[in-house]
């Protein structure tokens, strides 16, 4: 198994006093920015198991910049007193949220159910806090992903690198070749995961740590460092004009329509080019950043509930919190979504859900072959 440094981002769902039973009525109001690819068809199937239970969705979703258009609409909500029920977070939000004190207590129905025994334990920092079960993880997801045109791939010689060296080779072929190397949208959250990723492609987990963690003065002014931001000149330099700003969406539609030869991005890129009719190593390839030797950098998504006053609206976030736990939703949405399920028995649930997923697949390397599908 490779190694991976996780690092959370996380999808926050957190809950206040929101313990007892889940009831078949009240109304939830879901502030996410899941509306895009596989992510859009894994919100359609959690809506679809919560409507099931009586419980009405009004969708508020609020799409771009990883969140951040829904966390300023969040923030504006919580001050002015009216929560929505449900919000999709990211990260260490999960904490800062529990401090504040507006986060639910789910222990009681995460005791009953065992969500504890089933939730890796690197996730569950972000969901167990001060004692307390405040969140639901949904997802986690693995960032350092590289999704190439096979068409373009194989027309010009090139093979899915494994090297940094190899990298910078293939895109000096697809550059000769007059085809742009790499698309990007040059947003603070994409960029910040193409640092992730060349952080990764140092094949070293202790620097990786000493930067992205602990900020070690000593690792920001080593060697291994310079040679970082190197590659982030290079990256940038293998870009066109028009990258600022750009969504990622569009970066992984100039892969697809042959505009561009590679993209970077996490797992979600490739349920968003098989929602959209690629066919995994026909259409497109999946390899991890190259040099990382599997090594992986994850994000783990979570879902949180502020307290409401309305006992029924309380009852359909609990309701809410299990429908997002439950074993078959979990394997059926990661699925969909490309991650990983954040508990440890559905991997078996999920081998028996792809057979109805016709389009499903998971970015992998096995044998040295970059492959897309199991």
């Amino acid at each position: 198994m490779g190694r991976f440094v996780l690092t959370v981002s996380a999808m926050a769902v957190s809950a206040v006093a929101l313990t007892g039973a889940a009831q078949a009525e009240g109304e939830l109001d879901i502030l996410h920015w899941w509306t895009s690819g596989g992510e859009l068809e894994g919100i359609k199937l959690l809506r679809e198991n919560v409507e099931a239970q009586g419980i009405q969705w009004v969708d508020a979703a609020s799409a771009g910049g990883a969140g951040s258009n829904a966390r300023t609409v969040f923030r504006s909500r919580i001050s002015a007193g009216d929560p929505p029920a449900v919000m999709q977070a990211l990260g260490t939000e999960v904490n800062e949220w529990a401090e504040e004190g507006v986060l639910g207590d789910l222990s009681a129905v995460a005791a009953e159910e065992g969500w504890l025994d089933v939730i890796p334990g690197p996730l569950q920092e972000f969901v167990n806090i001060d004692g307390k079960v405040v969140s639901v993880p949904a997802v986690w997801s693995q960032i350092n992903w590289v999704y190439g045109n096979k068409e373009l791939f194989d027309t010009h010689g090139v093979t899915p690198p494994t090297s940094w060296a190899e990298l910078e080779a293939a895109a000096e072929t697809f550059r000769a070749a007059g085809v742009l190397p790499i698309a990007h949208g040059g947003q603070p959250w994409q960029d910040t995961a193409v640092l992730d990723g060349i952080l990764v492609s140092m094949d070293d987990p202790e620097f990786y740590r000493k930067i992205a963690v602990e900020q070690d003065e000593d690792a920001l002014r080593s060697d291994q460092m310079k040679e970082v931001l190197r590659r982030m000149r290079w990256f940038s330099e293998q870009l066109d004009e028009a990258s600022p700003g750009r969504e990622w969406t569009d970066a992984q539609a100039m892969v697809k329509n042959g505009e561009a030869a590679m993209v970077f991005m996490g797992d979600w890129g490739k349920s968003w080019q098989m929602t959209s009719g690629g066919v995994p190593d026909e259409d497109f390839i999946c390899f991890a950043t190259p040099g990382s030797n599997d090594m992986f950098v994850f994000l783990a998504d979570f879902f949180f509930f502020p307290q409401l006053d309305d006992d029924a609206d309380s009852g359909a976030q609990v309701a809410f919190a299990k429908a997002v736990m439950d074993p078959q939703f979990q394997a059926e949405f990661n699925l969909l979504k490309g991650g990983l399920p954040v508990r440890t028995d559905a991997r078996a649930i999920a081998l028996t859900a792809a057979r109805r997923i016709p389009w499903h697949g998971w970015a992998g390397r096995s044998s040295g072959m970059a492959l897309c599908r199991r």
